[in-house]
């Protein structure tokens, strides 16, 4: 047996198939060449690029036709390792191939069959050592693939060779392994020693082996879930869509593509033709906030949990401590936060506060921009449009899976030193310090690929050392206290193949490669060596010309050289570029954001003062029934009932503590501390019975209930999104009802007080923004919000099938009466049973230079009991963004626009009203039934101060009898200044042309702007902020 030992392994992947050839010393040589150091350190492994060769398609597509697999797919593979294994050696070399994401998804017969198939050509054509088909030639497991990552990670980082330099903390000296392809996604880290004690039995043992024979164990978990990979995200988004419309719409709006490009539904771009565009298809519209909000239920974190803790799709996960877990993530991890653009910075940490800016930026750019960009070379050669149009998604997905799935803290928000660039002194001595960061995505570590196949091979070659005295067998399997060899240990080689007698050097030293090798092969000992030797040769040879030649050659070499050197030069940079061929690295795309320059730590401090507030395009008035993002920093809130975050912020080290929802992060630290207070004494009660304001009915109840008191940040504060004297989207997830049992809720007020019961308005500077009120049970189902990207009332703990929005209100202090005075033949209400609970989200802003304390209030006719004299009643939302974080961006800075949303009703019922809400710049919304207009829901602009009181988005708002609301022209009201819109007309009786929605029935809402009528609200950078376009109708006795 000669001086090396090789080893090939095919990674056969759901799209292509990629061979692998890795050589390292044998153990003899090995022993022979180490130190005392190196004697204790794992086999060296060396692989080149060229060694290296990819096809495609994946095996996975001969699941029918197995016998063709050799020719077809194997034959140029299998030609490719043999040029680079020398004859001599191919017999010794154990040859793999391991199948991972596209197998796993055949009918176990098609598997069997193409495995054998595999196994007898591979036999058959070659004579490399394949002395078991079952081990050699498999598919393995989501968790196998994992582990295998985890060595491959940590072999390169050093974290095996040397733990006292790569200590992270509390003894813990590995890292852990992130990997997302195609089709799945992988986890692998050793948890804490506290954790790793209470989990014992879900982790996997780990025996290697070094140089000198000393076994090394390490006890790690692994876990991969199954269709949360890039691409099975986006099958399940895309379904998602078509569920949350419904059946009877072609064009589904999507806010993951960029704006006005079209594509199938499989992701495809759409020729402009009307042939093409019948048909189903997805049409982008740019906004990043929305699509990381609505990517976030893909998460499926509401799923049952039967292991706590538990982090994506119930599936159990040990606590993770970021203290000491420092992860590095790899394939889309890399590619999404890399790969694109050649001029980015691939020394940068990532970090989330700038990745999302840089995302943002391009994501907002209508198609034609991009399109443009891409042929002009903007992000560099390697962009094209395919994967210009998935980045979008996937960047979401990246953050979403990143943060809200296994709890990654948001360096740049969530950390006190986030947005520092540590990376480059990291990439000089890893193997010395480690990664700081909690993630940090890597392609290639001192040129050497993080992939898994590395991680398999090491394994391999760490069973082929002889072992010291009663050592235990190379391999892994369960972790069973007090066991040594559990029954599914898993051997790397097989369990009685023998191992070469690599104690005695029988090589041959004069063979042709050993200068070569000897001279170098990546030893940091012998290159540097060598260099200085040729330098003393050179320098001898220069002395040995003469004067003349000497100076001859001096002035031809000045002459090649500019007199001046140049700024800068090349960056010696440990991750390189990452090609993961599991599941097809080229559709993966190498992309990257265009480059960003930060601002100072200063700029986004809570302590920054200034005038101008990022919530300047909020229009005073009732927003929207689900969270909006905001304006600048917002990406990092996700609307989840169970939102995971472990970070020093929260405290939640060195034990994870019970998951913290977004409520519990909106009413603590992302508000800055801000928030619900105890009452002060002398404040008014909190519970004032009021005459009933409902004189039909006798029996009937009204009171004023108080909630609070919130304290809202002074308008030179900033939370924790970079808003400036807000208290954003604060959730009282369980607030006080009108009644102990059940009842019915006749009519509803909200409004705003200081704790002395006077009113908080604008002319003392307070805002209500908007309010959300929900009714959470195992009952209740939003009548338009039921799919998997429903967000509406996750924020106060619930999902779309067990909440309904039944009222909302702004600064116009909604006023709805289901039953005005002149009505009293029939009686309407919301019902509220006993086992509803009550929440609301509440948005409030102050414009003063002092910190304020308010309540909000709402006040409630209703009637106990169930009287069979009132009917039930529900308010049903539509909104151009259905189901999200209802801002979009307008298409234009000038001029008109509008924007559409299609429903198909699944409700039965009589409609009683409706009415709209836009921001300012709006002009009218209509809506319109099997394309008849039934409603016009007109804006009346005004100052500010005369935006309460009025109907807004109260479509049964208290009026004589035979009156409805202005639906003329608009105007300003008493000649004020006109500034904001003060009132949206409502549309009922004679102004509400259809008296029944039925279920079938085609539903148009469409929302108009006009800057050129009517100023739109700006932000700091004087362009036009989001907008939205929503309608709310009642509707009697529905039926789903």
């Amino acid at each position: 047996m000669g001086k090396w030992r090789y080893g090939v392994i095919l990674d056969a992947g759901s799209s292509g198939t990629r061979v692998y050839v890795y050589k390292w010393l044998n153990n003899a040589r090995a022993r022979k060449d180490a130190d005392r150091d190196e004697l204790q350190t794992l086999p060296e492994l060396i692989t080149h690029k060229k060694w290296t060769k990819k096809t495609h398609p994946g095996v996975s597509t001969f699941g029918d036709r197995a016998s063709e697999v050799g020719e077809a797919h194997l034959k140029p593979l299998l030609a490719h390792a043999l040029k680079h294994v020398p004859s001599h050696e191919v017999e010794n070399t154990p040859f793999f191939l391991l199948a991972t994401a596209g197998m796993r998804l055949l009918p176990e017969h098609q598997r069997a069959e193409l495995l054998q198939s595999i196994c007898t050509y591979t036999r058959t054509h070659t004579k490399f050592q394949l002395p078991d088909c079952n081990l050699h030639v498999q598919v393995i497991p989501g968790e196998t693939e994992g582990l295998y990552g985890w060595i491959a990670a940590n072999y390169l980082l050093g974290g095996f060779d040397n733990p006292t330099a790569h200590n992270h903390g509390k003894g813990h000296h590995t890292y852990g392994f992130l990997d997302m392809g195609g089709a799945s996604a992988q986890i692998a880290f050793a948890p804490n020693a506290t954790e790793a004690k209470k989990h014992a039995d879900d982790l996997k043992l780990l025996r290697l082996r070094t140089i000198d024979g000393t076994p090394q164990e390490h006890r790690v978990f692994v876990t991969t879930w199954l269709g949360f990979g890039a691409n099975e995200a986006r099958r399940r988004y895309v379904k998602a869509l078509e569920e949350a419309v419904g059946g009877g719409v072609t064009e589904f709006p999507d806010p993951c593509i960029p704006k006005g490009l079209k594509v199938s539904l499989d992701g495809k771009p759409v020729e402009s033709s009307p042939e093409e565009s019948s048909k189903p298809h997805l049409l982008g519209t740019g906004n990043f906030k929305e699509c990381v909000s609505q990517t976030y239920p893909l998460l499926e974190k509401d799923k049952p949990c039967n292991d706590d803790p538990c982090l994506l799709g119930g599936t159990h996960v040990p606590a993770i401590d970021f203290n000491v877990n420092h992860f590095v993530g790899v394939s889309e991890y890399w590619h999404t936060t890399h790969g694109i653009f050649e001029m980015a910075d691939k020394d940068k940490a990532y970090d989330f506060k700038t990745y999302q800016t840089k995302v943002n930026q391009f994501c907002s750019q209508p198609w034609t921009d991009i399109q443009a960009g891409i042929k002009k070379h903007t992000w560099g050669k390697k962009v094209d449009e395919k994967t210009a149009l998935e980045v979008c998604f996937k960047a979401s997905w990246l953050i979403n899976i990143l943060h809200d799935g296994i709890g990654v803290p948001r360096v740049g928000l969530e950390m006190k030193n986030g947005g520092k660039n540590t990376t480059k002194a990291l990439i000089k001595s890893a193997k010395s310090k480690g990664f700081l960061d909690p993630f940090q995505a890597v392609d290639k570590i001192e040129g050497t690929e993080v992939s898994w196949t590395l991680g398999k091979m090491v394994l391999y070659a760490a069973s082929q050392i002889p072992p010291a005295d009663k050592a235990l067998p190379v391999g892994f399997g369960s972790n069973m206290p007090g066991v040594e060899m559990p029954k599914d240990f898993q051997y790397p080689g097989g369990k009685d193949f023998a191992l070469p007698n690599d104690l005695i050097d029988t090589s041959d030293s004069t063979v042709k490669e050993d200068w070569h090798d000897t001279l170098f092969r990546d030893s940091p000992r012998r290159v540097p060596g060598f260099l200085l030797f040729l330098l003393i040769l050179l320098v001898l040879l220069f002395l040995f010309m003469g004067r003349e030649k000497r100076a001859a050659y001096y002035t031809k070499l000045r002459s090649l050289l500019p007199f001046q050197r140049k700024r800068g030069g090349a960056s010696a940079s440990r991750f390189g570029k990452y090609d993961r061929v599991i599941e097809d690295p080229e559709a993966a795309g190498e992309f990257e954001l265009p480059p960003y320059t930060h601002g100072s730590d200063d700029e986004h401090s809570d302590d920054t003062a200034g005038t101008s507030s990022s919530r300047a395009g909020k229009t005073p008035g009732w927003a929207t029934p689900v969270l909006s993002v905001p304006p600048n920093n917002g990406l990092d809130l996700n609307v989840s009932p169970s939102y995971v975050i472990a970070s020093p912020l929260h405290q939640l080290h060195p034990k994870r503590q019970e998951d913290v929802g977004i409520s519990a992060l909106l009413q603590g630290s992302l508000n800055a501390g801000y928030g619900k207070r105890p009452a002060a004494p002398g404040d008014s009660a909190r519970r004032v019975v009021l005459a009933n304001r409902t004189p039909q009915l006798a029996d009937a109840k009204t009171v004023k209930l108080r909630y609070g008191p919130y304290s809202v940040p002074n308008m030179t504060r900033k939370n924790d999104f970079g808003e400036m004297g807000t208290l954003y989207n604060y959730p009282d997830t369980e607030i006080e009802r009108p009644c102990e049992g059940d009842c019915v809720l006749l009519g509803i007020t909200a409004g705003l007080e200081y704790g002395n019961g006077t009113e908080a308005d604008l002319k003392s500077g307070m805002w209500l923004h908007h309010m959300v009120a929900f009714t959470v049970s195992p009952q209740r189902k939003d009548p338009t919000c039921a799919g998997l990207t429903s967000l509406p009332a996750m924020a106060i703990g619930s999902d779309s099938s067990h909440s309904e929005r039944f009222f909302a209100a702004g600064n116009e202090k909604s006023n709805v009466k289901f039953n005005p005075p002149w009505v009293k033949d029939e009686m309407m209400g919301y019902y509220l049973y006993k086992n509803d609970k009550v929440a609301y989200l509440v948005d409030l802003m102050n414009q003063n230079q002092d910190d304020r304390t308010v309540y909000m209030t709402i006040t409630y006719d209703f009637i106990e009991g169930r009287p069979e004299a009132v009917s039930d009643i529900k308010a049903i939302w539509l909104d151009v963004e259905q189901c999200g974080t209802s801002e979009y961006q307008p298409p234009t800075q000038s001029g008109s626009f509008s924007a559409k949303y299609s429903w198909n009703a699944t409700v039965d019922g009589e409609i009683l009203g409706a009415g709209g809400h836009l921001h300012d710049g709006g002009t009218h919304l209509s809506l319109a039934v099997d394309g008849k207009q039934i409603c016009d829901s007109i804006a009346t602009y005004g100052t500010a101060d005369k935006a309460e009181g009025g109907p807004a988005m109260a479509p049964m708002a208290a009026a004589a009898k035979g009156e409805h609301s202005h639906g003329g022209e608009m105007k300003g009201m008493g000649g004020e200044a006109v500034e904001h819109i003060t009132k949206m007309s409502a549309c009922h009786g004679e102004t509400l042309g259809i008296e029944k929605i039925q279920k079938g029935q085609k539903w148009d809402m469409e929302a108009y702007y006009d800057y050129g009528k009517f100023k739109g609200m700006k932000n700091e950078e004087g362009k036009q902020t989001s907008v939205m376009g929503i309608a709310v109708m009642y509707v009697k006795n529905p039926k789903m």
